[in-house]
């Protein structure tokens, strides 16, 4: 790794010569695992309560719902079952569930939001860490420690096979605001949009989203029209086997569906599949200030297919009395990481709650740089030596130009 030294900043240690950080060891494919933490949250993910509650995040990575009733999280080896998930916790098929690690003394404490709170809390410092089955039997341990935190950083389990972007702002796309229902063959590869408006992503219309916009993207005829818009993106894949995992960034107001080849696989602020119409409106507004960044969904890759595939959205405008809504927006952006890469834990910088996380993290920080000799004026030549205490760190001297 190479960086510049300074006084007042960290460095990060990215390349392969830092040492990793997990303790224990990775669990089989089907087991349930700890694929993220945060122990010093101060706005990385706000909890049903509206508090900055530690959290945990445990990815379901079988092809079946995971009934969670008798796992265990503890976060001292001799409490082994400090937490126990109780009747009615589980984890779809692939996907990911967020639990606060608030310190609450209530057992099975669930807050506004639904979610559910263990009964300690994380060490920024770094402490014991693990997940078990329901007999007992250990799934994974952070032991005797994980490593130090650092506030809204998360901690995780990221890849080093390639990510795939697979579809970008910008990409390529065909949209239609429906006037009557047409059914759900425009979600499938193979429908022919010829007739729709060409249009790189985003869509929308809006002085506040006018910079995620794109050419052909203005889509003002919803405006005073159908609150809700057709948009159809292909994208290739050579071997969905290959395609590890899946995750979708969404920009959007008010709401959305998005289906990947017919396949409904991520929504948010939208009717369930049976009350959906071609003229639906979002169930609730998204934020101007939130709907700019981006959120991320972890989505299933089953309905992958060799060659084209076509991700497609409807996006839904929320109206109290009539399609009046003076701004919309739906910018998608897919991406896959590929199989086969090393896992590795490591630091994230943006943390994921409740989704995939990006390829290989940042394995480390290195401490401060220190200086033999205190700055200020020297009369006389002296020998300078510069160091930082982790090992594997390599300190470049920026060229110096003759005064």
């Amino acid at each position: 790794m190479v960086f510049y030294p300074s006084r007042k900043t960290k460095a990060l240690i990215i390349g392969a010569s830092a040492a990793l950080l997990l303790c224990g060891s990775f669990p089989a494919l089907a087991a349930p695992r700890i694929t993220e933490f945060v122990a010093i949250n101060a706005s990385s993910l706000l909890d049903g309560d509206g508090n900055a509650s530690d959290w945990i995040e445990i990815h379901n990575p079988d092809g079946v719902p995971l009934d969670l009733a008798g796992y265990q999280l503890s976060d001292d080896p001799e409490i082994p079952a400090k937490f126990t998930f109780s009747n009615g916790a589980s984890i779809p098929a692939g996907e990911y569930l967020v639990i606060f690690a608030s310190g609450r003394p209530e057992a099975d404490y669930v807050d506004a939001g639904n979610k559910l709170h263990t009964n300690f809390s994380l060490s920024g410092g770094g402490e014991y860490l693990s997940l078990r089955a329901p007999n007992g039997t250990l799934i994974q341990e952070f032991a005797p420690s994980y490593s130090p935190q650092f506030e809204d950083v998360s901690y995780g389990e990221g890849s080093s096979a390639p990510t795939l972007d697979l579809i970008s702002q910008g990409a390529a796309g065909r949209w239609l605001v429906p006037g009557s229902d047409i059914g759900d063959t425009w979600q499938v590869p193979g429908f022919d949009d010829s007739s729709w408006t060409a249009a790189e992503t985003g869509i929308g219309y809006g002085n506040d989203y006018a910079g995620l916009i794109g050419p052909g993207g203005n889509t003002s005829a919803m405006f005073f029209g159908n609150p809700s818009v057709y948009l159809r993106v292909p994208f290739e894949v050579t071997d969905p086997a290959n395609i590890a995992s899946l995750s979708l960034k969404m920009r959007y107001e008010d709401g959305f569906v998005a289906y990947l080849n017919g396949v409904r696989v991520a929504s948010a602020n939208a009717p369930d599949e049976a009350s959906l119409l071609h003229d639906s409106t979002a169930t609730a507004i998204h934020p101007d200030e939130e709907a700019v960044v981006a959120e991320v969904f972890s989505i299933p890759t089953g309905s992958l297919v060799s060659g084209t595939n076509v991700l497609a959205i409807q996006g839904l405008n929320f109206t109290s009395a009539g399609a009046d809504s003076s701004e919309f927006l739906a910018l998608p952006e897919l991406s896959a990481i590929e199989s086969g890469g090393q896992l590795a834990f490591g630091y994230f910088t943006e943390p994921t709650p409740g989704a995939a996380n990006g390829p290989i993290p940042l394995l480390g920080f290195v401490k401060d740089t220190q200086f033999s000799v205190d700055r200020g004026y020297h009369s006389a030549s002296f020998d300078l030596v510069i160091s930082s205490a982790p090992p594997g760190a390599t300190i470049v001297m920026p060229a110096m130009r003759a005064r």
